[in-house]
């Protein structure tokens, strides 16, 4: 048996919905308002600000769906009435989303924060059920996905609320405060009893601001930020992406939906940028476009060896506020 991920497709939206739905702890918290989830995700798929990881257990041929991590980029409005007044934020989330008063950055929002400013990223689903949760090869995948799909961003706050009394701990093991509403700071909570935490609305996050405190953490760690270097456009970050994912070109052009000549053209067109800005990565005894022979193979590579050591590239920026900032 082995667990991995993969982003939410608009068939997964019920089935994962569906688990939380089943959630001895998250499901009431929705009530009535379950009906509106899987339509408030599929409203939102395909949203940069919409970050998604759908689990699978494969069990020989057999692939069953476990449930979704679902994170979001939310306006400083958003976080403000949060913090003034918890309430609990899945529900919340959904029902404006379907009401057209989403707080859900757009891409152009996104692209802008992310360039200046500084990014909130909301937890709005940590993914599957309590006796999944407990067992070590999902909270880890769970683990490693979140890192994966978040780091590189521009961030400035991280928020959630904790989905069981486990879940508590983890977060205060991964460096994680709680929110006061009334001193309007996050404090530490190691004295609270999580059984009664995960009972009323609350906040637990962290700020760019306090990471400082907690030295080298898991928590700290997403924030941890440089600037791209390359300022790639968000078609050649999605090529990027699929590049990392491994496959041909003719396999990474039907992924994306585009021919094989535009996956090639935008290759080159990456190539050429990364070789006037930093030709050390693609040396000149490495030649040719990158599309085919070994030469083509070794360079690729090399490239995406850097990006994938390099995850602020493929987020997305404003090239304008980008040059602005230089």
């Amino acid at each position: 048996m082995s667990i991995r991920y993969r982003p939410m497709e608009p068939k997964d939206a019920q089935a994962c919905a569906a688990v939380v739905a089943h959630h001895p702890v998250v499901g009431p918290r929705y009530g009535k308002t379950i009906k509106y989830l899987a339509p408030a995700w599929l409203k939102l798929l395909g949203s940069d600000s919409f970050v998604t990881a759908v689990f699978e257990k494969k069990q020989e041929s057999r692939l069953t769906v476990l449930g979704a991590g679902v994170a979001v980029f939310v306006t400083d409005e958003f976080i403000c009435e949060l913090k003034s007044t918890p309430f609990w934020i899945g529900p919340e989330l959904a029902v404006r989303v379907l009401r057209g008063k989403s707080p859900v950055l757009s891409d152009k929002q996104l692209r802008d924060a992310n360039t200046s400013g500084g990014l909130n990223l909301v937890v709005w689903q940590r993914g599957v059920l309590p006796r999944d949760t407990d067992r070590a090869e999902i909270g880890n995948t769970i683990m490693a996905a979140f890192v994966d799909l978040h780091r590189g961003f521009l961030l400035k706050e991280q928020v959630v609320q904790a989905e069981t009394a486990e879940h508590v701990g983890s977060c205060r093991s991964l460096g994680a405060f709680l929110w006061n509403a009334t001193t309007r700071c996050y404090e530490r909570f190691d004295g609270l009893a999580p059984e009664k935490l995960v009972r009323a609305p609350h906040v637990l996050g962290l700020s760019r601001g306090s990471v400082g405190e907690l030295g080298v953490s898991w928590g700290a760690s997403i924030f941890l930020y440089h600037a791209p270097r390359f300022a790639f456009n968000r078609s050649e970050q999605r090529l990027l992406s699929s590049g990392l994912a491994g496959g041909t070109d003719q396999e990474i052009a039907d992924k994306l939906g585009i021919s094989l000549p535009t996956v090639r053209k935008r290759w080159r067109a990456i190539y050429e940028r990364v070789e006037l800005i930093a030709p050390e990565l693609v040396p000149n005894s490495i030649s040719g476009d990158g599309t085919s022979g070994e030469r083509g193979k070794a360079k690729k590579q090399r490239l995406l060896a850097y990006v994938r050591d390099h995850p602020e590239e493929l987020r997305p920026i404003s090239r304008r506020l980008l040059r602005k900032a230089h």
